[in-house]
C-alpha cells in the first residue's frame, strides 16, 4: 500500500497531464472540452487525496471537512463529464437537428456548470456531517 499508492498517483497526473496537453489546442469540438476538463478535475482530485503529510485533518476539523469534500467534488464531477462527452458524441451520430443543439459551446459551458454546482450542492453532506472522533 506505501507503495502502490505513489505510483498510482504519479501515473494518474502523468496520464492527466497527457490528456491536457492533446486536448488543450484551441478547438470548437464540445468532446474535446469535457475530455480536458474532466482530465483537469481527475488531477486535482488525485493531487488532493494525495495531500496527507503531517494530517492536519487530525486536528483541525476545518482541514478535515474540506480535505473529504473538495476532491468528491472533482471526483464526481470529472466522472459527470466523461459522461456528457459520450452522451455528446452519440448525439452527434444522430440524423435530427434538434439534438445536435447540446453540441454548442454555450450550451457545453452551461451543462459543466450545472453539473460542477450540483455536485457542490449535493455533497454538502460531507461538510456536514464530517466530524473528528478521538478515542
Amino acid at each position: 500500500n506505501r507503495y502502490v499508492i505513489p505510483i498510482i498517483i504519479t501515473l494518474g497526473n502523468i496520464g492527466n497531464a497527457f490528456i491536457i496537453i492533446l486536448f488543450n489546442k484551441r478547438r470548437n469540438n464540445s468532446c474535446s472540452t469535457y475530455i480536458l476538463w474532466a482530465a483537469v478535475m481527475n488531477s486535482a482530485s488525485i493531487t488532493l487525496y494525495s495531500v496527507n503529510h503531517g494530517d492536519p485533518a487530525l486536528y483541525s476539523l476545518i482541514f478535515c471537512k474540506f480535505h473529504h469534500y473538495i476532491p468528491q467534488v472533482f471526483s464526481q464531477t470529472a466522472r459527470y463529464l466523461t459522461i456528457l462527452a459520450c452522451i455528446d458524441r452519440f448525439v452527434l451520430t444522430i440524423h435530427t437537428s434538434y439534438f445536435r443543439v447540446i453540441s454548442r459551446p454555450f450550451v457545453v459551458r452551461c451543462s459543466m456548470g450545472n453539473i460542477f454546482v450540483f455536485w457542490l450542492i449535493f455533497l454538502i453532506h460531507i461538510i456536514i456531517w464530517t466530524t473528528i472522533k478521538n478515542e
